[in-house]
Formats: structure tokens, sequence, C-alpha cells
């Protein structure tokens, strides 16, 4: 309380000094995340340089939890006056956040409001497409994004015969390393982390396959799941026979928050499992976790049978939202930041720290000339798999309603598979039509919302025109200096008057 007390009067001394500018003043801006543990901490660390190099203003990262929560919690301050400005949200909530676009701003009309220099064709076709609007335009920033790779042992590969500068290709290829392996003594062959995005949806584009009708979603019309298909049917079978001989593992998903457990991670990194498919983000853990044993990456295997394969991978992680209603010093607060995130060097750093994909062509670029890629090698795998061909109907990305929890479906009837007690037609199957049910209800909820919101006004209209649109207004009677420190002291209120998640 002591601290409190301390903080309000030091706002108020500050209010009053500047005047009726400094009610408009940005002193900070709240950055909602859902990093935990080592990414958690390099992005405090980013967020301080960010705060250290400009005056202006601060970025507050806080903690919102895994991405359901962060979710919920975004859906549910949207409705009150003073919503967080930053967010960071799951790819897999984009058509939930696109339904309700006009509260948000798109990125070029943000950086542009505030003179920041923005050229969207600088971001990698790949990170980009999922998230634009009807216009092209990119609706959220692409920040913490990663795509699918092998990692695999390479003592493992040298102690079996095997060249270790030489990853397994094909899935075929994958087969005879693991039984090399197994024969030089290691237990498992192959495990995998996040079942559904790597051996569903990315296997799907991989092979440019339709993962769902409609482009996946990015074209109108009524989007259904579609991959119960053949190609489907086989991969999963193969993996389930696998297993049944050691040279596959399953792993279950991988859990989220500071607190989830990465099973697949594990068995690679206590070298049970000597091959391991996941997200490119999982190299910097990885490489500060490794002992006793080399790794390194590889593109994810194909089935050389498979006409369409390989294509190119699909984008996993999150983006950064920016809600309306700001003041203007906040929103060029938000913009300053994203021209922060997206600069070559800053974007490189990032990249090189977490194994997350650089999202433009200049940090690629600025990656390489640092002979990063040539001191190590695979790190730039995910980039090229994302860019191997031009993305087709099948290969630009998902969006689909209510996704996130399609994909918790998909993943308990693949655990079910897995266990033994369904088949793979029966898993794909049952994802496909309870899938598709979620979708047609979400698509129903959005048309009766649709209606609903023509007899109301906007939420950033609303949030303008609440108590602080009173208080603005009563500004002409007031002595400059009072009124700002009502007005300061009014926002201070709203903001802490709304649900927010952990610091």
């Amino acid at each position: 309380m002591r601290t409190t007390s301390v903080i309000w009067f030091a706002a108020y001394l500050a209010a009053m000094a500047a005047a009726t500018a400094s009610a408009w003043a940005a002193d900070y801006v709240e950055f909602w995340h859902t990093m935990s543990g080592q990414r958690g901490t390099e992005l405090r660390q980013m967020v301080t340089r960010f705060n250290a190099v400009q005056p202006e203003c601060s970025v507050v990262p806080i903690y919102a939890g895994n991405f359901f929560s962060a979710t919920n919690s975004v859906l549910d301050v949207l409705d009150q006056n003073n919503p967080p400005k930053i967010i960071q949200i799951d790819r897999t909530a984009t058509a939930t956040l696109l339904a309700s676009r006009d509260r948000f701003y798109p990125i070029r009309e943000l950086m542009s409001a505030a003179s920041e220099p923005f050229n969207q064709s600088q971001f990698l076709l790949a990170v980009a497409g999922s998230v634009t609007d009807e216009n092209g335009d990119l609706m959220a920033l692409p920040f913490d994004l990663a795509a699918p790779v092998l990692y695999y042992n390479k003592d493992a590969f040298r102690l079996a015969g095997l060249d270790p500068k030489t990853p397994p290709r094909t899935w075929p290829d994958v087969a005879r390393a693991a039984h090399r392996t197994q024969a030089a003594g290691y237990a498992c062959g192959l495990t995998t982390g996040r079942p559904s995005w790597v051996h569903i949806e990315n296997f799907a584009a991989w092979h440019n396959l339709p993962f769902a009708t409609y482009a996946n979603g990015l074209d109108p019309g009524p989007a259904r799941l579609a991959f119960n298909a053949r190609p489907f049917i086989r991969h999963l079978e193969t993996l389930g026979e696998w297993q049944s001989v050691g040279v596959f593992e399953y792993s279950g998903p991988n859990e989220d928050g500071p607190n989830g457990r990465n099973e697949a991670a594990q068995k690679f990194l206590t070298q049970h499992c000597v091959m391991y498919t996941d997200s490119s983000s999982e190299y910097a853990a990885l490489k500060t976790s490794i002992r006793g044993f080399e790794f390194e990456i590889g593109p994810l295997p194909y089935w050389p049978d498979d006409p369409g394969a390989p294509q190119n991978t699909l984008i996993g992680g999150s983006y950064l939202w920016s809600p309306r209603g700001g003041t203007q010093a906040e929103d060029r607060c938000v913009a300053r930041f994203f021209g922060y995130l997206i600069s070559a060097p800053v974007q490189a750093a990032w990249h090189q720290a977490t194994g997350d994909v650089p999202t433009t062509s200049e940090a690629y670029a600025f990656t390489r000339a640092q002979g990063y890629y040539a001191v190590n090698p695979g790190t730039n795998i995910a980039v090229q798999t994302l860019e191997l061909h031009p993305p087709t109907v099948h290969s630009r990305g998902i969006r689909l309603g209510d996704f996130a929890h399609v994909q918790q479906i998909i993943e308990e009837q693949l655990r079910s598979f897995f266990a033994g007690t369904i088949s793979a037609q029966t898993a794909l199957d049952v994802s496909v039509d309870q899938g598709n049910r979620l979708i047609a209800a979400f698509e129903a909820k959005q048309a009766a919302q649709a209606l609903t919101s023509q007899h109301r006004l906007p939420t950033a209209i609303l949030s303008r025109t609440g108590l602080l649109g009173v208080l603005a207004a009563a500004a002409g009677v007031c002595i400059a200096g009072v009124c700002a420190f009502i007005l300061v002291l009014e926002r201070r209120r709203g903001g802490r008057g709304r649900r927010s998640p952990n610091v």
C-alpha cells in the first residue's frame, strides 16, 4: 500500500507539472504475452533494451498464461475501456480475432499514424499470409513464429555407421536410420512433439494436400476439415507399425505454461530417442540443455512416392495484436516498439536466441552475413522449408474458427490411436466430424454477432465516449493542470479495474 501511495503521488506531480499535455502522454503500455521459462527471459531482456534506448514511454511485459487463457482474457477485456495495447495470441485464434477486426489496428495503419517506417513486403510470405484482411493488410505483427524440423543425435548416427552430416530426408530414410541406431544400442528411433501440428497440419502442406476446403479457410466460404484421406491414414498407420517395433514412440502433445513438460524433448535429451520432430523454436532450449552428445537439425521428412512432396511447411506460433481505443501517445509507443522488433539486428538476435524463424528477409540476410548459419549448421532449415516453393492453395496456411479446440480434438484422437484403442481411419474421421461441428458452430455464432453488432456502436467508439469522454468534455471548464490530473487518475483507475493476468 505504501508503494502504491508513492507511485500515485509521483503520478500526481508529473501530471500537474506537464498539465494537459501529460494527460495524453503514454507513461507505459502493457504487453500481454504467453512466454515462460527461457523464452520469457529472452523477451523481458529484449523489452528492457527497447525501454533503455528511447525515453518517451515504457513497454511493460505481463505474463498472461498460456495461449488459451490469454485468448479468453483478451476477449473479455476488449469490452472494457482500457485493454492492453499489445497482445500476443497464438495463430490458432486468428479466425476468432479477425471476426472482430474492427477492434484492432491493421499494422500499416498503426505504423503510418505514428510516422514509423513500414514495408509489408519485407516479411517472409510464409509468416504473413494467414493474418491478412480482405485487402491484404497485416492485422497482426509476425513475431514468435517457427516451423517443424527434425532434430537428430549425431553421436548416435556415428556409432551406427551413419553419416552424421546427412539427416534422413524421407520417412523410409528415418526407418532405416532408426533400425541402425537400435542395432547400435539405442532404444527408440523417433519421437515427436506437437503431433497434430507436425504430423497432420504440416504433413498436409509438406505433401501439398488439403487440410480443409476453401484453401484451409483462407478463401471465402464454409471451410470444412478434409484430412481423413488415404495419405494421412497411411502415415498414421505407418507410425503405429513403427511404434510396435520401437522405431517410433508416441510422447503426447506438448504442455503449455511455465510448468509445462515436453515429453518428446526429454526423450531426445536423455538419448532414449535418436530423432525428434518438433518446432524449430525448441532449438534454444535443446542447445542449453543437451549434455554429452552433439545434435543437428534436418528438414521434416516426406514420403517420396507422393508427387506433391516436398512443397513447403507451415508456420506455427503467435502474432502481436494491437487493440484500438488507446491514446495517440500509446499508439505511437506501440508503433515504435513494433518498429524496434522488426529491425534486422533485433529480429536476427531473437531468431538466434530462440530458434524462431526470422520474420523478415532483412533479418534473414543479416543473420547469414554474420556467419551464424555457418557456425550453427541447420539453423536455417526452418526458413528453407517454409520458402522451399511458392505456397499453393493447400500450403498457404490455415485459418479456421475455434481452431485451438479443433487441435485439441485431433490430439485426443491421436492419443487414442497410439494407445491402440482405435484405428487411424477412426481417429481421423472422428477428428474431422467433431472439428467440423466446432467450425460450423463458430460460423453460426459469428453470423449472430454480426446481426447484433448492427444495432450497437463499435467498441472503439464506446471506449472513447465513456467516463473518459465525459471528463474530456468537462476539460473546457477546468483549470488545465487540475483537469490533466483528473484525466490521468481516471485512466489509471480504469486500467486497475479490468481483469489482468499475473505479472
